[in-house]
């Protein structure tokens, strides 16, 4: 990409996006930092307010094509294009540097630039702030791009854009997936809010072998040991996420280990904050057996004569919104083990618990070969992104 001249984004862009008038009354549809996906770069939302009503940061008037870049807590990336006009006044955030192409650069090209780490990079050396971190607009805007001719620039953005659709369409086929299982439950067992099939229900404390929560207290880092404190934020998508787990020294492990002791099988499941009930199942490794947990993740131990563990872990998978609204606190939520002990479930006959595992285990071996494609896809697009931008 050396070969390519680089130019300053405020060289590329127009210089001025104008206000909405102050004593203009009008409906305005307003996007703000929260109405951003930063994972999917997607604006899912906005709010409609008369606009003598609005927010104060309600003044920038944005149209179709126009890029938003998040100029607060620039390392997560909260970018996004705006794909249509809406009928209402479209009015963003001053939190925002809002990008409109000119004549000069593609504007699919300048969006897929704004997502690269390159982009991130570069904004992360001038933010200021160190709990919080900002930038300005002119810091955006004074940022540099690569700048080969149009065609190629549009070229370029064709080859991404096809990419970010196959891997659109790989993450859509494992959500209809996921939501076959989720019906293959409900056609078994019914709904847990209801329990429409009348089943048995007990009180989870009875049916499994323990139940318990991670340390409650701190440990020391040692970044090399191997020795792995996961939190809330380390469960995603049904997994441990390791890539950014704390280390901590093998001393702290093993004492705070006595309290988790945690085997494959084990169902691992948030009792904090926003994202209580996401859960995984302890997989037949050795990180297994070199992990244990801070106190915002409880450990289930299920007791096999009633359960089978991958029952449990659907079962709070689809009762989440209800586990997660009868959890105490208000500011931040917490289920707590005493709630854990006293979650009362159905138990249908472990035989047909073993007959949705059959099912389940077909289903998740489908979800496998998706999830592997959905790496490729994006070991792809992450390689053209430093090709084209690095």
């Amino acid at each position: 990409m050396s070969k390519w001249e680089k130019v300053k984004l405020g060289d590329v862009c127009e210089k001025k996006i104008s206000v909405i008038d102050s004593k203009r009354k009008c409906l305005i549809d307003y996007i703000d930092i929260s109405s951003i996906n930063n994972e999917t770069k997607e604006i899912e939302s906005y709010t409609v307010y008369e606009s003598i009503e609005a927010p104060s940061r309600a003044k920038q008037l944005i149209q179709a094509g126009d890029i938003l870049v998040s100029t607060v807590r620039p390392n997560l990336n909260a970018v996004g294009l705006v794909k249509q006009s809406h009928e209402n006044i479209l009015v963003a955030s001053t939190g925002f540097c809002v990008l409109r192409a000119n004549e000069q650069i593609a504007r699919n090209y300048l969006f897929h630039y704004c997502k690269s780490k390159s982009f991130i990079s570069s904004l992360m050396l001038v933010a200021r702030g160190a709990s919080y971190p900002a930038v300005s607009s002119s810091d955006v805007k004074n940022l540099e791009i690569p700048l080969p001719p149009l065609e190629v620039q549009k070229q370029i953005a064709k080859n991404l854009d096809t990419v970010s659709e196959l891997l659109a369409l790989r993450k859509k086929q494992l959500e209809e997936l996921d939501g076959l299982i989720k019906s293959v439950f409900y056609d078994m067992f019914g709904d847990p809010a209801a329990n429409d099939k009348g089943w048995e229900t007990r009180e989870l404390g009875y049916i499994t072998e323990k139940i318990t929560d991670g340390k409650h207290g701190d440990c020391e880092n040692d970044e090399m040991s191997g020795y792995f404190f996961v939190s809330a934020k380390d469960i995603k998508d049904g997994r441990i996420e390791y890539k950014n787990v704390r280390q901590i020294t093998k001393e702290d492990f093993e004492q705070t280990n006595k309290r988790t002791l945690l085997a494959p099988g084990d169902i691992v499941v948030v009792n904090t904050g926003a994202t209580i009930g996401k859960a995984t199942i302890a997989e037949n490794n050795d990180f297994t057996y070199r992990t244990t947990f801070q106190k915002s993740v409880g450990i289930i131990k299920v007791n096999e004569k009633y359960l089978v563990n991958r029952y449990l872990f659907y079962y709070i998978h689809i009762d989440r919104e209800r586990i997660y609204n009868s959890a105490s606190g208000s500011a931040q939520k917490n289920w707590l083990l005493s709630q854990m002990r006293q979650y009362s479930i159905m138990l249908p006959p472990i035989q047909l618990q073993n007959k949705f595992l059959l099912i389940v285990t077909k289903i998740e071996e489908q979800k496998s070969l998706v999830k592997q494609s959905i790496e490729e896809t994006q070991q792809i697009f992450d390689s053209l992104m430093s090709q084209y931008f690095d």
